[in-house]
């Protein structure tokens, strides 16, 4: 019967895949079995049919996982084992089922070395990379694994497996403290991306690099490349319905405008990318996104919510997404008073964070805790309807040496933060501490350091804050 409708379709036979896979499976012909398999799972892929396309590919990689695979060598075997595993990890990937693949990985760890394909290799480490990140969160390991599968793909003139860990390089270089490294990754992809055969991986990896690029820009407050790649993305979506697209590009407005302090309109942003209805793994990212503006400058009761959604939902199955949203979760604790736990829970995390290489969330750590006895000194935290600030042994711990604690902890920041994003946070919290203790001129040239830096964005938070506390001190005079 297979043979027979490939005869009658020839050459339209991609329209009926799903079809003769079932056929040759009946058949037990292996080979072309698991090649229409694996074609009706990329055809899934394409129309985000995720569910249908995980059937698809779990059918192949039963077939080639028997123990006895008659017509079949065991070398052809192991090839296609290996290239339905590489198709596989996209259906993964976009459900966000990390942990699976990795599972997959380790289980089949020898298999690229023994297929001695260093194309294909290369693209293995390239997936092996990724799944080392969000599956285990470990940046450090997933940028040499990276790193590696670009030297393996240019050495053999492998532009696709080049392009897959440049793109994620791209994300994983400015989560490790390298953003200006990650903004210059774009460039470097886009120099050869076009070169790419499969219109799906071409795709991709434009996508994901211009991503990525984005935030890294963002972060070094190179807001107007952020933005641009912004709304390239934004338009890739418009004119194609390219739903991934769209949320990428609201993922990088949210970073680009958490750079600038307009905390609104960041979390308007990741509102939107979540609206899209992408796939499970760009919800994900612009959820955690949106909590961890919220939690660190925004409203600690919405912050809770948005946890509490995410929650009951089960929208964040990455272990490196859980450990981020255990931080604000920790934050939120020492905000509501809990000062014990949730400063334990802190230390703890940025000592994991630390040793995985995540300079990000460790930055993020170390930026809430300088920011306390700031605000304590300057009576800011007086209006703030939480429990933490009513306690008497915090207040008497970091209130009594606020001022000087603050002012240290915020200029050593200043000078050792891999992010220009975070400097002008810390300038503003210099100012009102200066302001509370009465030294104008210093606080005034706090506040300027910030309207500089954020020249051209004056309806962000941070440089209204810095106008008014320059404005109210003229006005009392």
């Amino acid at each position: 019967m297979a043979l027979s409708l490939e005869s009658h379709f020839g050459d339209r036979s991609n329209e009926i895949v799903e079809t003769l896979a079932f056929h040759y499976q009946r058949s037990g012909d292996v080979a072309p079995a698991v090649r229409y398999l694996r074609l009706a799972g990329g055809k899934a892929l394409a129309q985000e049919a995720l569910s249908e396309a995980q059937r698809y590919y779990r059918s192949a990689y039963e077939l080639l996982t028997q123990k006895t695979v008659h017509g079949v060598d065991r070398s052809q075997v192991d090839r296609l084992l290996l290239e339905t595993l590489l198709d596989w990890s996209h259906a993964f990937y976009y459900q966000g089922n990390l942990g699976d693949l990795r599972t997959l990985q380790i289980q089949h760890e020898t298999l690229a070395r023994a297929v001695g394909d260093p194309r294909l290799s290369a693209l293995w480490n390239a997936w092996r990379g990724f799944a080392l990140w969000f599956d285990g969160g470990a940046i450090n390991e997933a940028i040499a694994t990276f790193e590696e599968a670009v030297e393996e793909a240019i050495a053999c003139g492998d532009v696709t497996a080049r392009g897959y860990a440049a793109s994620w390089l791209s994300w994983a270089t400015w989560g490790a403290g390298e953003p200006q490294r990650s903004a210059a990754l774009w460039p470097e992809v886009s120099a050869f991306v076009d070169q790419i055969p499969d219109p799906y991986d071409r795709r991709f990896v434009t996508l994901m690099a211009m991503g990525g690029a984005a935030i890294g820009a963002a972060l070094v407050l190179d807001i107007s490349s952020a933005t641009t790649l912004a709304d390239e993305l934004l338009e890739i979506g418009r004119s194609t319905g390219n739903r991934r697209a769209t949320a990428l590009g609201h993922i990088a407005y949210t970073a680009a405008y958490f750079a600038v302090g307009d905390t609104d309109e960041a979390v308007l942003s990741a509102e939107r990318a979540v609206a899209v209805g992408a796939d499970p793994i760009y919800a994900a990212t612009a959820d955690v996104w949106a909590i961890g503006v919220e939690a660190s400058h925004g409203d600690i009761e919405t912050a809770d919510q948005m946890i509490d959604s995410v929650d009951n939902e089960r929208r964040i199955r990455f272990s490196f997404y859980c450990r981020i949203v255990d931080v604000f979760r920790a934050q939120l604790d020492v905000l509501r008073g809990d000062l014990s736990r949730g400063d334990k829970r802190l230390q703890r995390l940025r000592s994991d964070l630390e040793a995985a290489g995540d300079r990000w969330m460790v930055d993020s750590i170390d930026a809430f805790h300088a920011a306390m006895p700031a605000r304590l000194a300057s009576g800011e935290v007086e209006a703030q309807p939480t429990q933490a600030f009513r306690n008497p042994s915090f207040v008497r711990r970091h209130g009594i040496r606020a001022v000087h604690k603050g002012r240290d902890r915020l200029t050593s920041l200043i000078e050792t933060t891999a992010f220009p994003s975070f400097v002008p946070f810390f300038e503003i919290e210099l100012a009102k501490l200066e302001h509370s203790r009465g030294r104008t001129s210093r606080a005034h040239a706090h506040a300027e350091r910030v309207r500089e830096l954020l020249a051209g964005y004056p309806e962000s938070t941070l440089y209204r804050q810095a106008t008014d506390l320059i404005a109210g001190d003229a006005a009392n005079h």
